[in-house]
């Protein structure tokens, strides 16, 4: 196993022992924020439960998401669907590959539909001794209680930023002009700040992003549609864009009232947020309009009104 990520040390350790005492949970749990880190975590406690005589060999397998008694499920755009859930199960009670454990990641387990989670708690109630559950959630509150008083549940939060930093610098990224922008923007969660470091789409998202903030002022009535449009065809990207929008608009409102570039996000556009002529009340305005937004979009509310809505009444507050 590689270097195991700052924060999550303990949980590996307990696991270990664990295992030693031959006492491993037949179902995990793992909840925090996006990008946190869920899935990293996940697949470093399933090295520790699928390792045997080929530990090194199993580990790659494990990373590379060719294990043969490794299975992942994720929600990506969708939810998971019932029968998604029943074809897991089947697999789950064949004899593994190799003639020991399974693990069964389900990432985003917390957009499972309510059928899909009913079918998860019967393989929950009737746990099989060499056969693991992991799940990931953001929202823990909406998986059934029933699921998660059965499940281990650990709750990863953000890290310091100075941590994530000294971290990544460890794992050779020190050289990287930038690092110290990328665990600002990161919120102190690790696979945000990986993004910003290597992802070219994100890093693409971002050059749009700065560009679109002007086109804003240019008062064409047609934007707020165009870029709805041009957001739902990146739809991978939405909630990153939204998360930009909000960093900018809280760095000038910050930038406005206390005048200290250092707490900044988007440090590297202090050109940019200095020329910002909103008012302070317009700022709180957007920003919290951004927020809603969010809550609207995370119920699953229809994007298209929502960002529409959205981007009409920044545009109104630069009228």
């Amino acid at each position: 196993m590689g270097q195991v990520f700052v924060g999550h040390e303990d949980y590996v350790r307990e696991f270990c022992r664990r295992k030693e005492e031959g006492a491993l949970p037949h179902c995990l749990l793992i909840t925090g924020p996006q990008g946190v880190g869920k899935a990293r975590l996940a697949k470093d406690l399933a090295k520790i439960y699928l390792a045997g005589d080929q530990k090194d060999q199993s580990d790659l397998q494990v990373e590379s998401g060719n294990h043969p008694d490794f299975h992942q499920l994720c929600a990506g755009e969708e939810t998971i669907k019932k029968q998604e859930i029943v074809d897991l199960i089947e697999e789950s009670q064949k004899t593994s590959y190799l003639g020991g454990r399974q693990v069964f990641l389900i990432q985003e387990a917390d957009q499972l539909t309510v059928q899909g989670q009913n079918a998860l708690l019967k393989t929950l109630e009737e746990p099989q001794s060499q056969v693991a559950i992991f799940l990931t959630a953001v929202h823990e509150g909406q998986l059934l209680d029933t699921i998660v008083s059965r499940a281990r549940v650990i709750p990863l939060h953000p890290v310091r930023e100075e941590d994530l930093l000294a971290w990544l610098k460890d794992q050779g990224y020190g050289t990287k002009e930038s690092l110290k922008d990328a665990v600002s923007l990161s919120g102190g969660c690790l696979e945000k700040a990986l993004a910003y470091l290597e992802d070219e789409d994100w890093i693409r998202l971002r050059a749009e992003f700065f560009q679109k903030i002007q086109d804003f002022k240019r008062k064409s009535r047609d934007f707020p549609f165009v870029l709805t449009e041009d957001l739902l065809n990146k739809k991978a990207y939405l909630k990153d864009f939204l998360l930009l929008m909000a960093q900018y608009y809280r760095d000038v409102l910050v930038y406005k009232t206390l005048g200290n570039q250092d707490l900044l996000v988007h440090r590297d556009k202090l050109v940019l947020i200095q020329g910002e002529t909103l008012k302070n009340s317009s700022l709180y305005t957007i920003i919290k309009d951004i927020q809603e937004s969010f809550t609207f979009l995370e119920r699953n509310g229809n994007s298209r009104l929502v960002l529409e809505g959205l981007f009409i009444k920044i545009q109104e507050e630069y009228l």
